[in-house]
């Protein structure tokens, strides 16, 4: 589909990621030690409310001290519920339309999302992930990066359970290991370029 002479970027090592990662990747440092911090973003629109799911899943886990980052757009149909669930949940905060994602990714130990662009995002500043489907374009890639062990996958959102999202949010907090493993895996994964390169590619795209 391309002439001989054509370089072809392809991969997540070319993801087109905003300059900013590549400042927070900088500074990163990811390592052992107890999950403080969870983020939950599940897109800017999140249609299903897949936030107010996995909100509610993070209620015992937000009441024993551990901080709820909660990421929504000014747009986002389901924003009044969650902004009323962040209110009664303890350590809950919600943020709605950031320009400041790196750096929640970077403060983040632990992060719940959908499997669409933020994936790369998170990938590259090694943020370990539960994976929630939302949509068919989200299906393949989401059960190919679980089976390869880069994210959790609890699969597509309308099967997805409160109850599911606490289960899977503690295994990983108390595995420091396994939450360890996820992180190193994915900053190989998304860091095999020089962010130098991506950020070249990023401002090309422009």
């Amino acid at each position: 589909m391309v002439p001989p002479h054509c370089t072809c970027l392809l991969g997540p090592g070319y993801a087109l990621l905003r300059p900013e990662f590549a400042v927070a990747g900088q500074a990163l440092r990811r390592g052992k030690g107890p999950v403080r911090r969870i983020l939950l973003f599940m897109g800017g629109m999140d249609q299903d409310n897949a936030t107010s799911t996995a909100l509610r899943g993070l209620r015992d886990i937000a009441k024993a001290g551990v901080a709820i980052d909660v990421v929504l757009g000014a747009g986002a149909p389901h924003r009044d519920q969650v902004r009323a669930l962040c209110e009664n949940t303890p350590n809950a905060r919600l943020h709605v339309q950031v320009d400041n994602m790196a750096e929640l990714m970077a403060s983040a130990d632990l992060a719940i999302g959908a499997c669409g662009s933020a994936t790369w995002e998170r990938c590259f500043l090694g943020l370990p992930t539960i994976a929630i489907v939302l949509a068919d374009n989200q299906r393949r890639s989401a059960h190919d990066l679980a089976a390869a062990g880069y994210i959790v996958n609890l699969g597509d959102v309308a099967t997805v359970t409160p109850e599911m999202v606490a289960q899977a949010a503690t295994a990983l907090m108390v595995d420091d290991a396994g939450r360890l493993a996820l992180s190193s895996r994915t900053l190989g994964l998304a860091r095999r370029v020089p962010a130098t390169v991506a950020d070249l590619i990023y401002q090309e795209a422009l």
